[in-house]
């Protein structure tokens, strides 16, 4: 059985959950080569890119509330 990632439910890990937070710090993104050999630079910041897709979630419940409860039976 898979370690649950949710300490509420039967079959969660704590430590093999303490080691999986600290090895998710590799997977940041980083901009830098991009940035540095093309000029990229993003159009629009990472917190306002990450407060509008929640903005646009909150005002779109009737778009994703089915999908979601299609896939989990919850809602």
């Amino acid at each position: 059985m898979r370690p649950s990632p949710c300490p509420e439910t039967p079959g969660y890990d704590r430590d093999r959950s303490a080691v999986r937070r600290a090895a998710d710090r590799r997977y940041r993104l980083d901009s830098s080569k991009i940035s540095a050999e093309l000029g990229f630079r993003p159009y629009i910041p990472f917190a306002q890119g990450l407060a509008d897709t929640v903005d646009s979630y909150k005002r779109n419940r009737a778009w994703w509330a089915p999908l979601k409860k299609a896939a989990d039976g919850t809602l």
